[in-house]
């Protein structure tokens, strides 16, 4: 009789269905989430990288466009050759202060002074990107003017172990990026 009972219990016990989870499939669904989560924090990186890059980019571009708009504004000051030859990286003219009149619609300085100012404002702007340089040429040939601007974006850390920081960066950790635009006179 106590064999036939703890048969019994026995074929009980094996029909019985399992119920939980197992230790290994709370760590298989764990380590599937923290993948998951590394892959979305590296989507939101690069998301931060190319608004960053496109800021800059359309920044450049902005700056491009001001220079050849302050040069439009002062013909005289082309005509005379005053913005043949800007470039950020040289020293700047020195500084003239073109003061409004009492009509606030005409500046109390020559068209060579104006072009001075506008480069010394024009320098300004190109300083505000990363490791910016501008330069405004003139092509005598084709009567032409090229408005370039240079800037270099930092790479965000690719590899375990590199940081965001820019204390230890080298000019490898850039990529170099110009907005050149070339309009006639």
């Amino acid at each position: 009789m106590h064999a036939k009972k703890l048969a019994k219990v026995m074929t009980m016990n094996s029909t019985k269905k399992q119920s939980g989870f197992t230790m290994v499939e709370t760590l298989v669904s764990s380590f599937v989430l923290a993948i998951g989560l590394l892959g979305a924090a590296s989507t939101q990186l690069n998301g931060l990288k190319a608004t960053q890059e496109t800021f800059n980019r359309s920044k450049a571009v902005y700056i491009a466009s001001d220079i050849i708009d302050r040069m439009r504004a002062n013909p005289a000051g082309m005509l005379s050759g005053d913005y043949n030859s800007i470039d950020t990286t040289s020293t700047a003219p020195t500084a003239t202060v073109c003061t409004s009149s009492t009509t606030a619609t005409t500046l109390s300085c020559t068209a060579s002074e104006l072009a001075a100012a506008d480069n010394i404002e024009w320098r300004a702007f190109v300083a505000e990107l990363p490791n910016g340089k501008g330069s405004v040429t003139y092509d005598a040939t084709n009567e032409t003017y090229k408005v370039s601007v240079i800037w270099q974006e930092r790479h965000f850390a690719s590899s375990a172990g590199e940081t965001l920081s820019d204390t230890t960066s080298t000019s490898e950790d850039y990529g170099k990026y110009e907005v050149t635009v070339a309009f006639d006179s």
